[in-house]
């Protein structure tokens, strides 16, 4: 298990240094001190820890301009390098961009770290800095597009976000990332990379996921925008497979194909909602998911104040 965390303390940062000069400084001799520079100190840094508290990966986003930011200091080491944390570490720095209303993310990656970005959305725009005096780079850029052109919705969606990232670290190693919500209609998508199967298309749990996910987040949202307090519980799914999915996907579900009301909530009723999710590779239609959702009154819940919504939840029991 896997665990996202913003650096805070002192021993926060001694950990999150040292693993920055032992990854990217000291296999070329450099001296400690090599691996900070004078924007550490107006930048955002994120950290992953394993289930020991140990590091396993860090990153660094500093904002350039209002619509611009720099992702730098990426680094994953060896033993948990395929397993995803890449992914999810520019997930989460790209989160943190939008949350900044940055609208287009840049980076020097090392040559051999194309491809991965590549995989990440990024493309190459020019030719980066040759560091040491033998590391080449390219320059890389992504258009960040904003969760939503209501600030509100923007705000809940990475609300849903953390959440999700806090309380199911999965969704990090997937690299999901809550894209849009309009009031009707949630968008989520998950990164190619991190979700490959053995013939390099999309594993068929991370779709299932990806959709029971997204179901459960437009229930989430619903709740929160009419402030209703309710636990959701996903109790069935079923999904059809249409096409392999051979790039990242994206699942939309919308709020007026739902089946059944949320209204008896307000009477103490629990609710029963059917919630279906289409998902897509491109503009292909890849899956549909169906969730069958039961919601709970708060006062149903004997632990309520601790999982409630839209307060917060675990999406599944």
């Amino acid at each position: 298990m896997y665990k996202v965390i913003e650096p805070v303390s002192e021993t926060d940062f001694e950990k999150y240094y040292q693993f920055r000069w032992e990854q990217l400084r000291a296999p070329f001799n450099l001296p400690k001190g090599s691996e900070k520079d004078e924007y550490d100190q107006y930048s955002q840094h994120r950290m992953i820890l394993d289930r020991k508290g140990n590091p396993v990966a860090v990153g660094r986003l500093y904002q350039i301009s209002a619509d611009e930011g720099q992702i730098r200091y990426m680094a994953v080491c060896e033993q948990h390098r395929g397993k995803g944390i890449g992914s999810s570490m520019i997930a989460t720095l790209e989160e943190l961009a939008r949350a900044n209303s940055i609208k287009r993310v840049m980076m020097n990656a090392r040559l051999g770290a194309v491809p991965f970005y590549q995989r990440n959305g990024y493309h190459a725009v020019g030719e980066g800095p040759t560091h040491f005096g033998k590391i080449k780079h390219q320059q890389m850029q992504k258009d960040i597009t904003p969760k939503s052109t209501n600030s509100k919705y923007g705000e809940w969606c990475d609300e849903l976000a953390t959440i999700w990232r806090e309380q199911i670290p999965l969704t990090g190693q997937m690299g999901i990332s809550v894209e849009d919500y309009t009031g009707d209609k949630l968008r989520v998508t998950a990164p190619s990379s991190p979700n490959a199967n053995l013939h390099g298309g999309m594993f068929a749990g991370s779709m299932y996921a990806l959709g029971s996910l997204t179901g459960w987040g437009l229930l989430y949202l619903m709740l929160k925008e009419r402030n209703i307090a309710a636990r959701i519980m996903l109790v069935h799914g079923d999904i059809r497979y249409l096409n392999s999915v051979d790039g990242d996907a994206a699942a939309e579900s919308n709020r007026k194909q739902i089946g059944g009301s949320i209204w008896p909530l307000i009477r103490d009723k629990k609710v029963v909602l059917t919630v279906p999710v289409s998902l897509y590779c491109g503009s292909q239609l890849a899956a549909e998911f169906t969730g069958k959702f039961i919601l709970y009154p708060e006062q149903d819940n004997p632990h309520a104040e601790s999982l409630s919504t839209p307060q917060g939840s675990l999406p599944f029991d």
